[in-house]
């Protein structure tokens, strides 16, 4: 049982560190989705839907809310609505 709660620790801060890497990604994303090579663009473009089908998955909300939030200031320099 204890090595249960051991891997369970391990896997929360590893999704925590890969969540919060993929946050941080979103705004260096944007820009190289108008990128003239389109090998950036394509990575780009895989990066971003990974990173909101992470998000989208059940039971993560709080990351969902994060990243809607995120690209909203992105494109309007403000998040005027919640996200839900």
């Amino acid at each position: 049982m204890k090595r249960l709660y051991k891997y369970m620790i391990i896997i929360c801060a590893a999704l925590a560190v890969i969540t919060a890497a993929a946050r941080a990604g979103v705004a260096e994303l944007v820009p190289k989705l108008s990128s003239e090579d389109m090998t950036v663009r394509y990575q780009a473009q895989l990066d971003l839907l990974k990173a909101g089908s992470n998000a989208g998955r059940p039971g993560a909300d709080a990351e969902r809310k994060a990243l809607c939030e995120e690209m909203c200031k992105l494109v309007s320099g403000e998040c005027p609505l919640p996200a839900a």
